[in-house]
């Protein structure tokens, strides 16, 4: 609860308190001193306002830190402690101990703060019920992304099977035999040869889209390097590839999100071939500041400006994939020369913590 709610309940308590003191206790308590002659009852008044106040702003204050029977015990023991300070004052200020207007103060200070206390309890019980509800929905929303994924990836596999049990196969075993005809001239034996071989080489392409074993046979990062190393070869653009977070990056992706990330940089190399005419492509998987970093860089043409403003549906896809695996997605143009860099940027563990 802020602090201005605070002060307004304790506003209101406190004048509570004056008045009740007036109209109820202040009464009671000239009749229970009805034997000092010597009191004055505008006095007992100026006590009774004064004092009350005071004590409501003590109790409201003590019951904002304490709570259940440690309350009871400051309650009496401020009740105490005001009733003798006030005895050995009293000839002083002229301010007189009333013990049923001190406890009616303190009381009604404690009873304010509980109430706000427990207020606030229910407020914040309410916004951490609607934050968990969130973070279940966020979450159950993040799992069924993944099984879908995961769905996707079965399903990809065993199409990349059947391509490698029938089409592959079928492909080899009619090479062997055009090789075996006899009345064919040399030049069209060579002609069907270089058909069948470019369509073998093309299915061999479409399996590995479909399932990239490399992540199985050489780890993620040396996975990527071979799928920017393909591009470059398919591309005829020359690559680099540095890997000074390799260790870290391994270790940090389940199998799935290794495949995520794999088909970001597949399809950032298959953008780069398609649309910006580089010369080069560039591969980075780095450290820096605690985040792990995987840039793919070229040095073609760019992005235009209004690419950046308007994604495209392959862009909104690639975030997808970005965000599923926990990382933030950014094109940004080259500080340097013309090109653009994707930067797949997952956070530090304590930077995940902060943001939660």
């Amino acid at each position: 609860m802020s602090t201005t709610k605070l002060l307004i309940i304790l506003i209101a308590a406190t004048a509570l308190s004056v008045a009740l003191n007036d109209w109820c206790f202040l009464p009671f308590d000239l009749r229970l001193l009805h034997d000092w002659q010597t009191l004055d009852p505008s006095y007992l008044g100026n006590s009774a306002l004064v004092v009350g106040s005071v004590l409501t702003i003590i109790g409201f204050l003590v019951a904002l830190k304490l709570s259940g029977g440690a309350r009871f015990i400051a309650a009496i023991q401020i009740w105490a402690a005001a009733l003798l300070i006030t005895f050995l004052i009293r000839d002083f200020i002229l301010c007189f101990p009333l013990p049923s207007c001190f406890l009616s103060s303190i009381a009604i200070g404690m009873f304010a703060a509980s109430m706000s206390l427990d207020f606030h309890k229910d407020i914040a019980g309410e916004h951490d019920s609607v934050r968990f509800s969130q973070e279940l929905q966020n979450k159950d929303l993040i799992e069924a992304r993944l099984e879908l994924i995961k769905q996707d990836e079965v399903d990809r596999r065993m199409l990349a099977a059947d391509l490698h049990d029938q089409v592959l196969n079928d492909l080899k075993t009619l090479r062997q035999e055009i090789s075996d005809l006899k009345s064919l001239t040399a030049d069209d034996a060579k002609r069907l040869d270089q058909l069948v071989n470019r369509s073998m080489s093309g299915v061999r392409d479409v399996m590995d889209n479909l399932s990239p074993v490399d992540i199985e046979h050489l780890g993620l990062t040396e996975s990527l390097r071979s799928c920017v190393e393909k591009a470059g070869e398919r591309g005829g653009v020359s690559v680099s590839f540095e890997s000074s977070a390799a260790a870290a990056l391994d270790s940090r992706l389940s199998k799935i999100e290794a495949t995520l990330l794999y088909r970001l940089v597949q399809e950032s190399t298959n953008n780069i071939l398609k649309h910006a005419g580089a010369e080069k492509i560039m591969g980075q998987v780095r450290e820096e500041d605690g985040d792990l970093i995987v840039r793919i860089v070229d040095d073609g043409r760019g992005i235009e400006s209004d690419k950046f403003a308007s994604e495209s549906r392959g862009m909104r896809y690639m975030r997808l994939r970005a965000d599923l695996i926990g990382a933030t997605l950014a094109w940004k143009a080259r500080k340097s020369g013309s090109g653009t860099i994707v930067e797949i940027r997952f956070q530090s563990p304590a930077e995940l913590i902060a943001g939660h």
